[in-house]
Parts: C-alpha cells; structure tokens; sequence
C-alpha cells in the first residue's frame, strides 16, 4: 500500500514536470507568459500543431 501510493505519487509529480518543461521549451517564454497562457494551453495540447504555433507567436508579443 505505501509503496503503492508513494510510487503513483512520483510518477504523477514526474510526469506533471516534464509535461510543464515540454511546454516551456515549445512556447520559449518566461514563467510569468507561461503562467498567464496556461488556460490556454490546455486547448493547444488537445489542437497541438497550427495552435501550437499561434501560441508561440502571441507568448511572443506578450513577453519582454
């Protein structure tokens, strides 16, 4: 059992990291621009592709 929990609790922290670092690295812009898109982010990962880009464009303008 405490194997169990402390096992999904790492890989659910894992997994929750490397999903924020593959969208810092796609977008390329501050924390700060990150944390305003996030809403909308989830969208982009369920669009991905053209979405994905129009992202970056706006984090973009938006960053300094």
């Amino acid at each position: 059992m405490l194997l169990r929990s402390v096992g999904s609790k790492r890989l659910f922290s894992s997994s929750s990291q490397r999903c924020s670092n593959i969208g810092m690295k796609a977008i390329l812009v501050p924390q700060e621009v990150s944390i305003e898109i996030q809403p909308l982010k989830q969208s982009i990962i369920k669009r991905k592709g053209r979405s994905l880009l129009t992202l970056s464009q706006q984090a973009k303008v938006k960053g300094p």
